[in-house]
């Protein structure tokens, strides 16, 4: 599943969720539980990921210089 995810650049929202219904269609429901579950889990580290970035991207002031703005 990760591998389709990096191979096509599946990184929406969105696309993900297209992905995790084509998986539950082509897949018995017996096994809808673990499909769900591993989709949990990407899901979770996808935006670990995504929040890790953003705050990258955010300039961050010394202390020092909080107090004297």
């Amino acid at each position: 599943m990760v591998e389709m995810i990096i191979e096509k650049q599946i990184f929406g929202a969105k696309e993900l969720e297209q992905l995790l219904q084509c998986f539950l269609s082509l897949n018995s429901p017996h096994h809808h539980r673990v499909i769900v579950g591993v989709f949990t889990e990407i899901w979770k580290l996808f935006f670990l990921i995504v929040l890790d970035q953003q705050k990258k991207k955010k300039k961050r002031f010394p202390p020092f210089l909080c107090i004297i703005s």
